[in-house]
């Protein structure tokens, strides 16, 4: 089951529009200290999800996409998010946060909330081209091995969604190189096949 603390004050993925429309949302959210915690109390797995935050007044934004993610945010996980930059946190300044879940998308494809909202919009772009940069790496490293493969990376825009795919894959080469990094990329691209077959995705 996911356990997983994030620390940034600005996630940002993908996912796209659905076929269907789910009647509720079974996601809750609770804030203490600064860290707003998404919890799924549902039965079925959550593909994507999208929430708008406060942090003393100041409206922010929450997405995480588990498109590329075989399990995705499965009944009873929880996720944690951080609201307080390390600085005020180090300060013993705690804002008053909150978050409230605006959009949802399920495993099965079905959707909950406003699919029209921009930030959703825009991810399903990302979703596209994070998948494109996974695939042009893989093809990249299956041609010219690890040269090939750091100089795609290199390669890649400086611009989202590209810059958070280099981002993984440098956190993923640290952890165990390039052939490693490929690995986990075509795992990712499976999950991502496997969604893409149901033809609500």
């Amino acid at each position: 089951m996911l356990r997983v603390r994030r620390t940034a004050l600005l996630l940002l993925s993908s996912f796209t529009m659905a076929l269907g429309q789910a009647s509720s949302n079974p996601v809750t959210v609770k804030a203490t200290n600064g860290i707003v915690t998404f919890t799924n109390t549902g039965t079925v797995s959550i593909a994507a999800i999208v929430a708008t935050t406060s942090t003393d007044g100041n409206v922010g934004l929450f997405r995480h996409d588990y498109y590329f993610n075989k399990s995705g945010f499965g009944p009873s996980d929880y996720q944690d998010f951080d609201m307080v930059v390390p600085a005020a946190r180090a300060q013993g300044h705690i804002p008053q946060v909150s978050a409230t879940v605006v959009f949802l998308q399920f495993a099965d494809g079905s959707t909950w909330g406003d699919a029209q909202r921009p930030e959703v919009r825009e991810m399903i772009a990302w979703r596209k081209a994070e998948k494109e940069a996974f695939q042009n790496l893989v093809a990249a490293y299956a041609s010219g091995g690890d040269t090939a493969f750091q100089n795609a990376v290199s390669a890649l825009p400086a611009t989202a969604p590209e810059r958070f795919v280099a981002r993984l894959v440098a956190d993923l080469q640290k952890q165990g190189g390039s052939a490693a990094a490929v690995a986990s990329i075509n795992d990712r691209l499976a999950a991502a096949a496997a969604r893409d077959s149901t033809g609500k995705f």
